[in-house]
């Protein structure tokens, strides 16, 4: 029993350890539907005179439970209950908004995509 539970303290450890973003398979690259190599380290995209921050918004099922396991993985996100924003989402589902502009936006960003329930992430344009 303690073998087990010393396997199982050391597996934990290794998996918080584990830097964020390090196993972003294809199919979770799949879900972002921008192309990350032209936002800079900063999170920034666009010529050197105008540099922007990219927006983006994914939706996600209509639940607190679901809510919370984003807001954990993307602090900053913002999301609102009555808009189904440009990606479309259902009445069941809520849109999520979320921004390059943080640090370790490129990690955030993976690491949502690699929630189960996200099925895309794309980038939004405001008008």
């Amino acid at each position: 029993m303690f073998l087990k539970a010393c396997s199982l303290s050391l597996l934990l450890l290794f998996a918080c350890n584990t830097p964020k973003g390090s196993e972003a398979t294809p199919a979770v690259m799949e879900k972002i539907k921008f192309d990350l190599n032209e936002i800079d380290e900063r999170g920034l995209t666009g010529p050197v005179s105008g540099k922007v921050a990219v927006d983006y918004e994914f939706c996600i099922p209509r639940s607190e439970e679901y809510a919370n396991l984003v807001k954990k993985v993307n602090p900053g996100i913002k999301m609102l209950d009555k808009s189904r924003g440009r990606i479309g989402c259902t009445r069941g589902e809520q849109l999520c908004l979320g921004t390059t502009s943080q640090e370790n936006w490129k990690s955030i960003l993976i690491e949502t995509a690699k929630l189960d329930f996200v099925k895309k992430i794309e980038r939004t344009f405001y008008e």
